[in-house]
């Protein structure tokens, strides 16, 4: 006679009942405010890196003494007002009712040239031969600053309503502190329009007369933009 073993399986299905307390919820409100300031014209150096620039500086290329005067050549133009490492920046705003203008000129006049740390100096406004010739001021050296505008390039962007080539660089022209207290170098007579820009390549070139005395000599100049 056959057996028959057999065993038992329960199977068991639980359920469990999951209770998820509802949550408390509070809420409260924010206001966002932006706060616009009345934009105003600006006048500055950066570097490369776009950085502020504090005491912006200008090298000339050293020169020797000599017996004769020492005129501006083509391999030897003078440095650039505006350049990769030194940008000239302005910023307008459009509510500027009659244009802008920017210029250059000696922060202590005409009249005061360049000194020297030995305290020589010479002039930067003496047309006599073409800068070449004898100051009547006490060094008796003359001297001729020339800025020219012939290669400036002015790059930006204007306001609803222009666009940068409507402005008119005062360009293609030398300019010299011989008749001038201050030289133009940009201007716009366009009214309410803004711009933000730079200028670049304003050639600045010094002749220097004959046995000027070695020294290291400085000259500081004052760029101002007018409202006008």
């Amino acid at each position: 006679m056959k057996k028959s073993i057999m065993t038992g399986l329960a199977l068991i299905f639980g359920v469990v009942s999951l209770v998820i307390p509802t949550a408390h919820a509070e809420s409260t409100n924010v206001g966002l405010y932006q706060y616009m300031e009345d934009p105003i014209a600006k006048i500055f150096f950066t570097n490369s890196q776009g950085q502020l620039i504090d005491n912006p500086q200008i090298q000339f290329p050293m020169k020797t003494t000599r017996y004769q005067c020492q005129r501006p050549t083509a391999d030897d133009p003078g440095p650039d007002l505006g350049n990769q490492y030194q940008k000239l920046h302005i910023s307008v705003p459009d509510r500027v009712v009659n244009g802008w203008n920017v210029s250059i000129a000696p922060t202590n006049g005409t009249e005061a040239g360049w000194v020297g740390e030995s305290g020589n100096t010479f002039a930067i406004n003496d047309p006599t031969d073409g800068g070449c010739g004898r100051s009547s001021d006490r060094s008796g050296f003359g001297g001729l600053l020339t800025i020219d505008t012939s290669e400036m390039t002015a790059s930006g962007e204007c306001s609803t309503g222009c666009t940068s080539s409507a402005d008119s660089p005062i360009k293609g022209n030398t300019h010299n502190f011989y008749q001038l207290q201050d030289i133009s170098l940009y201007r716009s007579d366009m009214p309410h329009v803004g711009w933000d820009g730079t200028l670049d390549s304003v050639r600045l070139k010094q002749t220097i007369p004959a046995a000027v005395p070695a020294d290291s000599y400085s000259l500081p100049m004052t760029l101002t933009l007018t409202e006008l």
